[in-house]
């Protein structure tokens, strides 16, 4: 499982270097940046965060699920465009300084710098801001720190 989230991972991040070339390459003609403009913010979730931000419990995870990233930048940030900016002032440029989640950087690390299109990343964020995800199967266990993570230490 964890390769194969590796392998999904690299070809994520080939695909956004890729699409963002061939813009400037290829004006007007279509391209990865095309396709992904194409797609709802719900898919672009999917495709571009969701594959590390869980929805479901994996095997074992890379990085926090989007329902603790989204309560714990709604403490922080409950009104849409504070939330929206710090989701996206985040992955613009992730650091051990600006993080939130101090539990989630211990256990899984900053992640990575993505090189999204900024308006790829608000259209995702103000998703997530308006989406209620259930708490993923066995988090409750894991956020009272019953489970094999240290999860209910995120935030802190």
């Amino acid at each position: 499982m964890k390769l194969i989230l590796f392998f999904l991972t690299v070809i994520l991040l080939l695909f956004s270097c890729t699409g963002r070339k061939e813009k400037k390459q290829n004006e007007g003609k279509t391209g990865v940046g095309t396709e992904i403009k194409k797609l709802t913010a719900e898919e672009k979730f999917k495709t571009m965060c969701g594959i590390c931000h869980w929805q479901e419990m994996p095997g074992k995870p890379v990085a926090p699920p989007v329902f603790m990233v989204r309560r714990r930048y709604l403490m922080q940030y409950p009104g849409e465009e504070e939330f929206v900016n710090a989701v996206a002032g985040w992955v613009e440029n992730p650091s051990r300084e600006k993080a939130l989640m101090h539990g989630a950087v211990e256990r899984f690390n900053v992640m990575p710098k993505l090189g999204y299109a900024k308006e790829d990343v608000k259209e995702i964020a103000a998703y997530i801001y308006r989406t209620e995800f259930p708490m993923p199967e066995g988090m409750g266990r894991m956020h009272r720190g019953e489970g094999r993570g240290e999860m209910h230490r995120m935030g802190k």
